[in-house]
């Protein structure tokens, strides 16, 4: 049995799309936005306690 067709994706190279790289770093550009907006949230829901 033979592997997968090569236009599966198989045998390339991760960033080889430079659509699949824009898409990765917006990706990781939402989480990072995400992640300091729950920091931030936690910190105003304490700072409001004081």
């Amino acid at each position: 049995m033979r592997g997968a067709p090569a236009s599966a994706g198989w045998g390339l190279s991760p960033y080889s799309d430079p659509v699949e790289l824009f898409f990765t770093l917006l990706m990781v550009l939402v989480c990072v936005a995400i992640a300091w907006f729950s920091v931030y949230v936690v910190y105003r829901l304490l700072q409001d306690h004081r």
